[in-house]
This record gives C-alpha cells, structure tokens and sequence, in this order.
C-alpha cells in the first residue's frame, strides 16, 4: 500500500502541475484495505478532480476487484486537503526577504511510552 500512497500523491501533484505550473503542494496519502485517504495543502489556481484522480490511481496499480483487498470503483476514497492562499505561500517563503521566512509549519513526532521509569519515559 506504500506505493499505491505514493502513486496518489505523484498523480495528484502531476495534475495540478498540469493546470498550474507555480502549484505548491504538501501532500500524504495513507490506505487500508478499502480506503485511501489524501492530505495536506496546496496553493495552486488548478481546479482539480480529487476523487477521479485517486480512484484512476487505485485502478493503475491494479487493485480492481475485492479479493485484492480493495476495487478502484468503491474504494472509500477521503480528500482532507487545505486551500492555502498566494498570500499565505509568499509569506512562508518570506517574500522578498528569505530572512523574514516564517518556515514550514509542518512537523513529525515520533516517541514512545514505557514502564521503565513512573514518568513513562526511557532510560536511554
């Protein structure tokens, strides 16, 4: 299922491109059996088919029939993506002034809990 994720994203971003050039995109793709959900924000003047580009990317990877865990007709396709303004895209980037960038808001925690210690935490 993590090339099906990745075969989303790609098709989606290659649509956008396609309409927009200066697209910006920021984009996830998560699956389980029956489900493919899609991610993130983009900044784009593009107006595109969310759901029928995912559902063709179901269908190029091969998954077209139940017994295979999933049917590019039914899966349950989820689109949680975020319009980002022009505005919001040149103030990340700062403008014309890279010191005045207000970087990317985007962040990954990974951790874990144990018994190890009363506060949960790792001795090491």
């Amino acid at each position: 299922l993590d090339k099906l994720c990745d075969r989303v994203c790609e098709a989606v971003l290659e649509a956008l491109l396609s309409q927009d050039v200066e697209s910006r995109a920021q984009l996830d793709a998560c699956a389980k059996l029956g489900m493919v959900m899609l991610l993130g924000e983009v900044v784009s003047k593009a107006t595109v088919p969310y759901e029928s580009i995912m559902r063709e990317a179901v269908r190029a990877a091969g998954y077209d029939h139940e017994d295979m865990g999933m049917d590019w007709r039914t899966v349950n396709i989820i689109v949680a993506l975020e319009d980002r303004s022009a505005e919001w895209h040149r103030a990340l980037l700062g403008g014309a002034d890279p010191s005045r960038s207000l970087g990317d808001d985007q962040a990954v925690l990974c951790g874990y809990a144990t018994d190890e210690t009363l506060q949960l935490q790792p001795l090491s």
